[in-house]
């Protein structure tokens, strides 16, 4: 918990599995180059957690390697409410999302003017959210952001 406070309030949280960890090396250094803080990776695999652990020795332990046992969608929310019972903000992205720059600034100024829109009412937002739907049945967030309050950690459980 302190490594993580001592790099800003929020984690980076993604979840990997299966064949998908032989790319664990190459997003760890991605990550690294850009400078993204907190980076965990939740790995539902023995094979992923020995990549990821790898993967985060290239780059100087800066990746986080969480043990997971069940490879299914909900898995996402479960991590995403561990991490804000600890209180820190969390930013989940599917895997294979591709990393072109830094998100701190943005998010942080888009906490900020969420919060500067909503003037003097108590309740800024708490959630930043992209659902798009991928087929008649399938709602896709492939990333979003919580602020660690209690209505965040009420909505991943209505989710649940």
């Amino acid at each position: 918990l302190r490594q993580f406070q001592a790099r800003g309030r929020m984690v980076f949280v993604t979840m990997v599995f299966g064949h998908m960890s032989r790319h664990l090396e190459r997003f760890a250094r991605r990550v690294h180059r850009l400078g993204i803080p907190n980076v965990v990776v939740y790995a539902l695999d023995a094979a992923t957690e020995s990549a990821c652990s790898a993967a985060s020795e290239t780059i100087r332990g800066e990746l986080t390697c969480i043990r997971g046992h069940v490879g299914t969608a909900l898995q996402k929310y479960v991590i995403c409410l561990a991490f804000l019972a600890l209180g820190l903000d969390v930013f989940w992205f599917d895997f294979d999302s591709v990393w072109l720059r830094n998100p701190v600034a943005l998010l942080e100024r888009a906490w900020s003017e969420g919060e500067n829109a909503m003037g003097d009412s108590d309740r800024p937002p708490v959630i930043l959210s992209a659902v798009d739907i991928f087929t008649t049945n399938c709602a896709m967030n492939a990333f979003f952001a919580l602020r660690a309050c209690d209505e965040s950690r009420r909505w991943i459980l209505a989710l649940l």
